[in-house]
């Protein structure tokens, strides 16, 4: 039986080195600089045509003559703020640089300022943020009260970065938004 017990131990070593193994191969792939290849990302866009739905619906349509209210919908201030939300910032930028660390992946956007020129996306669960990294795939969810979000990034077969937003706005169909990089 003292036999078993080191025999345990060498095997937990073993397994615990080999996990940690991928983490770095992880950041080889996804680290470094990018560059937006718009005609690649044109090919992948949606016709707003083929989406007609996005556009409000007549019998949504709610307003008041004179200050009477007419009927025909709830008024949608669901959120506490009078402002819209923006698209992520990894839909607006040409150029973005990825770090990858041990616990999060840090996305850098020199071209934004302020809070919006970097996105710290902590591992697990943060914030009502959920970020998860493997070798092919960095993915992100969360929801608000007016959407939900879900960020894909993953290697293509051509070496090129994809990255795919999902937006669902309540009451409506989703967008997904894609985006292709070009290492630099």
């Amino acid at each position: 039986m003292s036999n078993s017990r080191p025999r345990l131990t060498i095997f937990t070593v073993i397994i615990a080195a080999g996990l940690a193994v991928p983490v770095s191969a992880d950041s080889s792939r996804f680290s470094g600089s990018w560059q937006l290849n718009a005609t690649e990302s044109d090919v992948l866009r949606e016709d707003l045509d083929e989406r007609t739905s996005l556009i409000n619906k007549p019998g949504k349509l709610s307003g008041s003559i004179m200050g009477m209210p007419l009927p025909g919908g709830k008024p949608k201030n669901r959120s506490h703020s009078p402002l819209t939300a923006k698209d992520p910032a990894v839909l607006r930028v040409r150029f973005m640089e990825i770090d990858i660390a041990s616990d999060a992946v840090q996305l850098t956007f020199p071209e934004l300022s302020g809070f919006e020129a970097s996105d710290n996306m902590m591992i697990g669960e943060f914030r009502g943020r959920k970020t998860s990294l493997s070798s092919n795939r960095i993915r992100q969810n969360y929801q608000t009260t007016e959407r939900r979000v879900k960020k894909l990034f993953s290697i293509r077969s051509d070496g090129r970065l994809l990255v795919q937003v999902e937006i669902k706005p309540r009451d409506s169909k989703k967008r997904v938004l894609s985006r292709v990089f070009d290492r630099v």
